[in-house]
């Protein structure tokens, strides 16, 4: 599966820290047997850099002049390359981040699936979506019989491990 790693960046510049977190899923989500997108990366940042330098991206008739600044830029280049995957792995600051908000709902807009560091993101993102099945008559008519809360408890049991992917799974975590 294609990969994008989304989580808080910042605006001023992408501190080591900031790397080293990025690099860190990259490395699991490698290991798991994933082609990853991480938007961290060197190679990435500098095609970024010189692409906003030179105007190189203004190519269409509709773009006429200079994004307004190097950040926007950045964030509708990285949901065209979001574009392209097949999922997006949210990091556990992603809420924090105004660029990762939009990239979480770039994803549920188009499909995508989304995979979570975060237990308790994993935990609201699966009893959203089995809210917004039960609204839309989704459920199976056993499902729709059983008291909701027992319904919920175990669809979120049945999917927890799909959509939740821990850098490093702790005791406390299972």
């Amino acid at each position: 599966m294609k990969v994008y790693i989304s989580g808080k960046i910042g605006e001023g510049g992408i501190s080591e820290t900031t790397r080293q977190k990025f690099a860190r899923a990259e490395e699991m989500l490698k290991a798991k047997g994933h082609e990853v997108f991480n938007p961290c990366d060197e190679r990435w940042q500098s095609l970024l850099k010189r692409e906003y330098e030179n105007d190189s991206y203004v190519k269409s008739p509709w773009l006429t002049s200079k994004f307004p600044d190097f950040y926007s830029y950045c964030l509708l280049r990285d949901l065209m390359v979001l574009s392209t995957k097949d999922a997006v792995y949210m990091l556990a600051d992603w809420k924090r981040s105004p660029d990762a908000t939009a990239e979480y709902h770039f994803a549920l807009a188009t499909g995508k699936k989304l995979l979570f560091r975060a237990k308790n993101h994993a935990f609201d993102y699966l009893k959203d979506e089995f809210f917004a099945k039960l609204d839309g008559g989704q459920l199976s008519e056993d499902q729709m019989k059983a008291p909701w809360n027992e319904v919920l408890n175990q669809y979120i049991h049945d999917r927890l491990d799909e959509v939740w992917l821990p850098v490093e799974r702790k005791e406390t975590d299972v």
